[in-house]
């Protein structure tokens, strides 16, 4: 079609009546340097993020091989490695408990939840 999914999801974003923010967060979170709108720092957040997300394997495809982030978005939210590295460690981990409590969860251990009979 010509386009990719960042730029069908800002339509669908749009047609759904979704802030403004949102749209431009998704349209340019692959190309925040050609962002032209006054979100600038939610875009370099979510590309920012995007990033780190491919480089610690979650949501890696195709893309994920071709992936370059923007030199100056770092810069422009004052982000350090070290502050990137410590988030994705504690997002980690974060995840790791999530899927402990789901695997609970499923075993039929609840942890305190009540569940109705069935």
């Amino acid at each position: 079609l010509g386009i990719d999914h960042a730029e069908v999801g800002a339509h669908l974003l749009r047609a759904w009546n979704l802030p403004e923010d949102v749209v431009a967060a998704a349209r340019w979170h692959h190309d925040p340097g050609r962002n032209d709108t006054s979100y600038q720092d939610l875009v370099d957040l979510t590309h920012c993020a995007d990033g780190v997300c491919l480089n610690v394997g979650w949501g890696a495809g195709r893309e994920a091989l071709q992936y370059r982030l923007d030199d100056q978005c770092a810069d422009r939210l004052g982000l350090k490695v070290k502050t990137v590295e410590d988030v994705a460690a504690q997002v980690m981990i974060g995840l790791e408990e999530l899927q402990g409590m789901f695997t609970t969860m499923s075993e039929g251990k609840t942890h305190g939840v009540q569940h109705p009979a069935r």
